[in-house]
């Protein structure tokens, strides 16, 4: 059984961002082996590179989705991050009960990582050096992250003052000072996101699909010259996304001098149905019934969305305006729970007849109901 990364990071499975950097800040800064020398480094050197692991899958939409719904299993085969294999052509199947592609979900600008011995040392220093704003000039030592201990090298601080191994012991607001303005630069520049909305049919979300969207980006070389590329991305829509899901293709955006390439990020958008409507995981469905149907309950055809039909008795009394039936797992798949779906609500409306009963049919069923109050 794979290990619980919420349960490394100390946090709940519906922590936001901020509560995943909040907690990895912390127990990496506990566990840095350059905080732990002498016999206790290779011991937290093994933790440092756990909550690295276990941050890196959180903070990322597409692969964190991946681990709530398949574990860490679902993540075996997966080059680390930052490596060539990490996207490629191909595409992503509906559901993977064994597990995903060996090349991650190609085409999504989603780079995972492997197992525990996947992921590597320098990996895990990488994660921690740009978490904490760009490259820190080999503050944490030249080698490995476990082994002896090192030398924590000095630099010359924007101020003239000279920063060393005491980094590790001066908090200040922002977290441990010379990080940024003591180093003299800030916070590596993060790609601008943008968000580009992406129609679905409740069909394509019920069983999944494959589109294909041409894009046209701006490119500006070093010489300020700008040019247009055209693009085809391929978003494999698993079954069950629900509208606000989000795919993002890292660097698919327009290029600007000085800035990271931006990040083109596509949000669900579920279009409306001409039967269903869409509540979590179950779907609604109104049924009309005549009056005759309501008081004399017999069995009807429900076409499904996926063009089934379900032989379905009302109920064994009168049908009342209102009330409801639930036919459980012949909802949508749900996409955290592989084979799981919710429930098909039946929504009854009782059809009055438009025009009133004369006196002699007003008594006939009055007859008729007698006792059945």
């Amino acid at each position: 059984m794979g290990r619980d990364f919420y349960k490394i990071l100390g946090v709940s499975k519906d922590a936001k961002d901020d509560e995943l950097k909040k907690a990895y800040r912390k127990l990496a800064m506990k566990w840095h082996p350059d905080k732990n020398p002498g016999d206790k480094q290779a011991a937290a050197s093994e933790k440092f590179k756990e909550v690295s692991e276990a941050y890196d899958t959180l903070s990322d939409p597409q692969k964190r989705q991946i681990f709530d719904t398949y574990g860490e299993e679902g993540l075996q085969g997966m080059p680390p991050p930052g490596t060539e294999g990490a996207a490629g052509p191909g595409g992503m199947p509906g559901g993977f009960p064994g597990g995903v592609p060996a090349g991650g979900f190609p085409g999504m600008g989603v780079r995972f990582q492997s197992t525990p011995a996947g992921f590597s040392e320098d990996t895990a220093r990488r994660i921690f050096e740009e978490f904490m704003g760009g490259d820190l000039g080999g503050m944490f030592g030249g080698g490995g992250l476990g082994g002896g201990a090192r030398r924590v090298p000095s630099f010359q601080g924007s101020q003239g003052g000279r920063l060393g191994p005491e980094l590790f012991g001066r908090r200040s607001s922002r977290g441990f000072q010379g990080m940024g303005d003591d180093m003299g630069e800030g916070p590596a520049p993060r790609p601008q996101k943008i968000e580009v909305q992406l129609s679905c049919t409740l069909e394509e979300l019920f069983n999944g699909a494959t589109k294909k969207l041409k894009v046209t980006r701006n490119v500006t070389d070093a010489a300020g010259k700008t040019s247009k590329v055209e693009e085809t991305l391929e978003i494999k829509l698993k079954p069950g996304w629900k509208e606000g899901t989000k795919v993002t293709f890292e660097g698919k955006g327009d290029s600007r001098p000085g800035a990271p390439r931006q990040d083109l990020v596509f949000v669900i958008k579920q279009l409306p149905h001409a039967r269903f409507s869409r509540h979590g995981d179950d779907l609604h469905c109104p049924v009309t019934l005549s009056l005759v149907q309501a008081l004399h309950p017999d069995s009807l055809d429900v076409p499904t969305l996926d063009n089934r039909v379900l032989r379905v008795r009302p109920r064994d009394t009168v049908v009342l305006p209102g009330s409801q039936k639930v036919i459980p797992n012949e909802g949508m798949p749900k996409a955290r729970e592989w084979g799981k779906r919710g429930s098909l609500v039946l929504k009854y409306a009782v059809k009055f007849p438009r025009k009133a009963l004369d006196a002699t049919e007003a008594a006939q069923l009055a007859a008729l109901l007698e006792g059945k109050e």
